[in-house]
């Protein structure tokens, strides 16, 4: 469900998840539309970190996002986050502070706020996040270059007692379309300190993707 008030300025998007054993809130959030250059959202959100994860599932050129986005997306978490674009559409921001334990995790166990922040240069048409409008005639031809960062800390309960995790995550993306053919990749750097988990992850995706076209029968008929 999602709607805007005050000439569209102020949107709201809500999503729940009726899957599974019980009902799950997704999303919820109200985002003030100041102009193009500052938007300011605040609820329960998708991250600003990796563009894939960005892209609702059903608005994917394939079905999945793949295991290299299950391991090193953020997730949704609730927080407040300031948007916009520059330079007349080349350069957005996303910069977010949210609670760092995602919707699923009610445990408690985190020292402080994560950050996340992306940054994206657009030469060209606009890409979207949603790739529906790739599968149409009218394809965008353009590139766009995008970088996250996020910094979180939690505690972590173990045989020694509460330790606090750092966790750096780094990710840099590319989207390219040129009429029918499309790339996409993600590359994926996490470092963990005090952490159970490896001291240094990485991780990389491609796909490509070339359309057929149907021509159109207009001008055919004799």
């Amino acid at each position: 469900m999602q709607g805007s008030l005050f000439d569209s300025k102020l949107h709201f998007f809500a999503q729940p998840e009726f899957a599974g054993s019980s009902t799950k809130l997704l999303d919820l959030f109200a985002e003030w539309r100041f102009n193009d250059a500052f938007h300011f959202r605040v609820g329960q959100f998708r991250t600003p970190y990796s563009r894939a994860y960005i892209t609702p599932l059903t608005n994917l050129q394939l079905t999945t996002r793949g295991l290299v986005i299950d391991q090193f997306g953020l997730g949704r978490d609730p927080g407040a986050m300031a948007s916009g674009s520059l330079a007349e559409g080349l350069f957005h921001y996303d910069i977010a502070v949210v609670n760092g334990a995602t919707i699923n995790d009610h445990s408690g166990d985190r020292d402080a706020p994560a950050v996340i922040g992306r940054a994206e240069f657009r030469f060209g048409d606009l890409i979207p996040y949603d790739q529906a409008p790739s599968l149409v005639l009218d394809d965008p031809n353009g590139l766009t270059l995008g970088f996250g960062g996020a910094f979180a800390r939690r505690g972590i309960t173990g045989a020694q007692g509460v330790s606090t995790e750092q966790l750096w995550n780094v990710a840099a993306d590319l989207a390219w379309t040129r009429g029918p053919v499309s790339l996409r990749t993600e590359g994926f750097w996490r470092t963990a300190r005090r952490s159970p988990r490896p001291a240094n992850a990485f991780g990389v995706y491609a796909r490509g993707r070339e359309a057929a076209r149907a021509r159109s029968a207009r001008g055919l008929a004799h």
